[in-house]
């Protein structure tokens, strides 16, 4: 069952984003979101594909910057079933 979390950057230079997400419950193997805008993860942007058991989430940018910052993550609500 995925997990609903807002990541949130507070600053992010220009030449940064898209963005990529990424979870320690797959040890960054595949992202679990992709292509999210630098103007979305600065306002907070919820993801309800958080994977289960993830702890670490890697926010990659991609594109001119492909710098990363790991995000601890704690108390993940369970994403609704429709």
């Amino acid at each position: 069952m995925p997990y609903t979390a807002i990541i949130q950057l507070t600053v992010a230079g220009t030449n940064t984003g898209p963005f990529d997400l990424y979870s320690d419950a797959d040890n960054y193997f595949s992202p679990f979101e992709t292509g999210i805008s630098r103007a979305s993860i600065l306002a907070g942007y919820v993801s309800v594909l958080v994977p289960n058991n993830t702890t670490v989430i890697k926010v990659q940018s991609l594109g001119e910057c492909n710098n990363y910052i790991n995000i601890n993550v704690d108390g993940l609500l369970p994403t609704p079933v429709p």
